[in-house]
């Protein structure tokens, strides 16, 4: 009986910690490598939780909810919302916080609040400016769903209708069969 127990509360633990693990979306994976008006990422397959930022600079997939990312840098930490991704074009458009420094691990609700600007990335292969021109959407909410408000004056408050990209789980490009 104990055994079993044991057994139960050990498969929990397991299922848990996986459950908590943050990946970016698999879109990302399909072209590798991204680039906007000034910078280029890279999403490898062999570390779906990190970004590789202009060659050398690494950003961890912190949190994620629903269209809501937190990336993070040391005890930098940044939200991203997802808000269009057009996969013949190759291009995405994302909306991002100021880095903020936090000195204790900050939850998603204490990262995503404020004034996000608007990032478009496209695949590497797709001219930049032609791409830039396919792709259009507001940010909307701008505060993940069950976070208070904390600035009355910007935050808006998603409910679960917004609409949410893939987990990063399972990416078709990153399987090797």
């Amino acid at each position: 009986m104990v055994k079993t127990i044991t057994s139960i509360l050990l498969l929990f633990l397991c299922f848990g910690a996986a459950s908590a693990i943050c990946r970016y979306p698999c879109f990302r994976f399909e072209a590798g490598t991204w680039v906007s008006d000034r910078s280029t990422f890279v999403w490898s397959c062999s570390d779906l939780s990190v970004l590789t930022l202009n060659g050398f600079d690494k950003r961890m997939c912190y949190a994620r909810s629903g269209p809501f990312l937190v990336s993070r840098r040391g005890n930098t930490y940044r939200c991203i919302k997802y808000t269009a991704y057009n996969s013949k074009a190759g291009v995405s458009l994302v909306y991002i916080t100021e880095p903020k420094t936090y000195f204790t691990e900050p939850s998603i609700c204490d990262v995503c609040s404020g004034r996000y600007s608007p990032q478009v990335l496209i695949a590497k292969r797709q001219n930049y400016e032609r791409a830039r021109q396919l792709i259009a959407a507001p940010l909307g909410c701008n505060r993940p769903p069950l976070c208070p408000i904390k600035d009355w004056f910007n935050d808006k408050p998603c409910d679960d209708s917004e609409p949410t990209f893939d987990d990063g789980f399972m990416c078709k490009s990153c399987i090797r069969y």
